[in-house]
């Protein structure tokens, strides 16, 4: 029942173990449970970097349940005017930064999109990087700050560079390499020439 009751797609794994005491392996476990009995549904953390676009399945009228939907938010904005802030793929912080034009508080726009989120309204947008060329090694002569930091980043781009095959996408590659995301998107700014980045809603684990 801790679990349940902390259970919050504003929270990680990590943060949920750490708030119940359940160790992370039993953890993973009972989540698995969970979600094969249809009890949960697990997404990445929503945060301000979160892609968020409409599902193709969305229903364009409200949901049966509109009354809870009218009862918890109230009637500004529309069911409408809340999926539209969403017609394209964007990060979610952009998506917060547009509400304001529609005058709703940060944190009910958060709860209402979580309610879509539910209501399978919305689907998440992950990024994969795809490499179509080596980067050469950085001059070992270069003593200077810039030269120390290109093989730093270079040694970090071979680190990653089995993960750089389509397969992972950022989420994912920062939670296994425990990265910050500022660190990775550097590094893929630095070898933008030879990284492919793919915006996609698709699983390409499954294919």
């Amino acid at each position: 029942m801790r679990l349940v009751h902390c259970a919050n797609p504003l929270r990680s794994l990590e943060q949920l173990a750490d708030e119940t005491g359940i160790e992370m392996g039993v953890l993973f476990g009972m989540v698995q449970h969970l979600e094969v009995w249809g009890k949960v549904r697990l997404i990445h953390t929503l945060t301000h970097e979160s892609v968020l676009c409409i599902h193709p399945n969305a229903p364009l009228r409200p949901p049966a349940d509109l009354g809870r939907f009218g009862s918890e938010f109230g009637s500004e904005p529309g069911y409408a005017a809340l999926l539209a802030l969403f017609t394209h793929g964007q990060r979610f912080g952009a998506v917060l930064r547009a509400a304001e034009d529609l005058q709703v508080p940060k944190r009910r726009l958060v709860q209402m999109t979580l309610y879509l989120l539910q209501q399978d309204a919305l689907r998440e947008l992950h990024t994969y990087v795809h490499c179509v060329g080596e980067p050469s090694p950085p001059d070992e002569a270069d003593r200077s700050a810039a030269g120390e930091a290109a093989r730093a980043r270079w040694r970090l781009f071979r680190r990653l560079r089995p993960m750089f095959h389509g397969e992972h996408h950022l989420e994912e590659i920062m939670w296994q390499e425990r990265l910050s995301r500022d660190v990775l998107m550097d590094l893929l700014q630095a070898y933008e020439e030879l990284l492919v980045c793919v915006v996609t809603h698709l699983d390409v684990t499954a294919l």
